[in-house]
């Protein structure tokens, strides 16, 4: 019997995460507990069990401010039973993790490693959570160009509207990159250069419709250190052509920016959005000088249609006036992919 690299860390961390639950989150679940493992879990639930009295104060399922539909039929579609929550998450992440080392033909322990010590990954096993839907939206989204059938593409939309609208948007943009009847599609970081460009002159003329979101920036640069720099490129890319300047700044912000915040190395109080966040802005530092030591092994990455994704993703969800580092997990996952591959004649890793 051939026992692969992978099966000793899948089971590892499928013992822990029970564990886990059973000692950590039950008692939180049944108010014995106020340990914050979670993001906005609790809140989730509380809105999935009392969604008509949000509603009347103003909260909404979907909208371009927030999403809750998503929480909220994942807790009612499993009668709200945490238990089946937790072994639905287990067996989404479970499956996606195989799907994927299978697809990218990955170096199984590495990926398996990485993925799955990622306290973002580890923690959204728990409870409900939005992550959730995006790996189903990715996990489809990647089976679309393999399996070649609308089916998954549908579904992909349909999740990742579910998780955040952003995410589609990634969606689509792709698709018309590499669309067949884009004449541009064999240039598709030129592409993804006049995006740029006209995301830097579009977003002045619209970046005022996010002035919502102004307490969330403050609250961000009082609790997880994201104001200052962050708060300062986020006004730039307000400027014409600022968003040129702000991007990559903003991009490596958001997905390392959080490891300086040494304060937080060993917080019990706000667990999972301090220390734990924090180890995982080192774990992505690690990924990413992993990802760039590749690059400089084999330069011929950057015309695949992963790194445009990747690329693509970054630039989108950059735009956010929002300093979250969750808002990188997809990101996280991608570089991953980039960093552990092997040969494979997938379309995602060959030049097109």
């Amino acid at each position: 019997m051939i026992v692969k690299k992978d099966t000793p860390i899948l089971l590892w961390i499928f013992t822990m995460s029970v564990i886990t639950f059973y000692f950590i989150c039950i008692p939180v679940f049944s108010g014995e507990s106020d340990f914050r493992f979670y993001a906005d879990s609790m809140f989730y639930m509380d809105f999935s069990e009392k969604y008509e009295q949000y509603l009347a104060n103003g909260y909404y399922f979907i909208g371009m401010g927030g999403n809750l539909l998503g929480p909220f039929l994942i807790y009612q579609v499993l009668f709200g039973n945490v238990i089946l929550i937790f072994l639905f998450n287990l067996g989404v992440y479970w499956t996606f993790a195989k799907l994927i080392m299978g697809i990218f033909n990955l170096n199984r322990l590495q990926f398996s490693v990485f993925f799955f010590i990622s306290p973002i990954s580890y923690f959204s096993l728990l409870s409900v959570n939005k992550e959730v839907l995006v790996i189903i939206a990715l996990m489809c989204f990647f089976l679309f160009y393999h399996k070649k059938k609308i089916s998954w593409l549908l579904l992909a939309f349909v999740f990742s509207v579910l998780a955040r609208w952003q995410l589609t948007l990634v969606f689509v943009i792709f698709i018309v990159v590499y669309s067949s009847f884009n004449p541009l599609r064999k240039k598709p970081l030129f592409q993804l250069f006049i995006l740029l460009i006209s995301i830097s002159i579009v977003y002045p003329f619209v970046g005022g419709k996010f002035t919502a979101v102004n307490e969330a920036i403050i609250s961000a640069k009082q609790e997880l250190g994201g104001g200052g720099v962050y708060f300062f490129l986020s006004d730039l890319q307000s400027r014409f052509f600022g968003y040129i300047v702000a991007f990559p700044l903003k991009a490596l912000h958001l997905f390392v920016g959080m490891a300086t915040n040494f304060k937080f190395a060993f917080r019990l109080d706000d667990f999972y959005i301090t220390t734990g966040l924090f180890y995982q802005a080192w774990l992505q530092l690690i990924v990413l000088l992993l990802f760039l030591y590749r690059i400089l092994l084999n330069r011929m990455i950057v015309f695949t249609p992963l790194f445009s994704l990747l690329v693509l993703y970054l630039m989108i969800f950059s735009l956010s006036p929002i300093y979250n580092i969750r808002y990188m997990y997809p990101a996280y996952i991608l570089m991953l992919i980039l960093a552990f591959y092997r040969k494979t004649s997938s379309f995602w890793l060959n030049k097109c």
